[in-house]
């Protein structure tokens, strides 16, 4: 944290999504922003396959139950890790292979246990299922959209007229 930085275990590598979901809850118990941004930042350059237009990227990962479930688990409505990943599953609801439907039987019945849990992100999924994909308000937006407090660019500046009173 002190770095400004964090590095996975090369055993770790291929769980990122998890990994870097933990680090931004963690971050988040914290109170340290600039590590949720950087988790924020890793997520999408490990699992957003245009990050510079996450609304037509395809997942480099499967959205399944189990990250769904840590997020309504240790996350609050406001979370911008929660609205990410509401926003990469509304988004992607419709394509075969991004969001994990088949990881057991009852995996459709979790899916609908889950959304009846969750009556915000149900309707917003519901409502969105409805428009085509073009018109659906919730869809994967730019990754400054999911950081925390004052954006890197808005730190950047800051810091830039900060120096020029030198």
């Amino acid at each position: 944290m002190y770095t400004g930085n964090y590095a996975l275990a090369e055993a770790e590598e291929g769980t990122g999504v998890s990994t870097h979901a933990k680090i931004w809850v963690l971050a988040d118990m914290l109170v340290a922003p600039r590590l949720q941004n950087l988790a924020m930042a890793r997520l999408f350059a490990e699992n957003i396959s245009e990050p510079e237009h996450p609304e037509r990227s395809k997942l480099l990962y499967v959205i399944d139950l189990r990250i769904m479930h840590f997020l309504y688990s240790n996350t609050t409505e406001e979370s911008k890790l929660r609205r990410f990943f509401e926003d990469a599953v509304i988004t992607h609801w419709d394509n075969p292979g991004m969001i994990e439907f088949e990881d057991g039987e009852d995996t459709e019945d979790a899916w609908d246990e889950l959304l009846d849990e969750n009556p915000i992100f149900r309707k917003a999924l519901l409502f969105d299922l409805t428009r085509p994909r073009a018109a659906r308000k919730r869809i994967l937006r730019a990754m400054e959209a999911y950081f925390v407090g004052a954006s890197w660019a808005h730190v950047h500046e800051k810091k830039r007229k900060f120096d020029e009173l030198d």
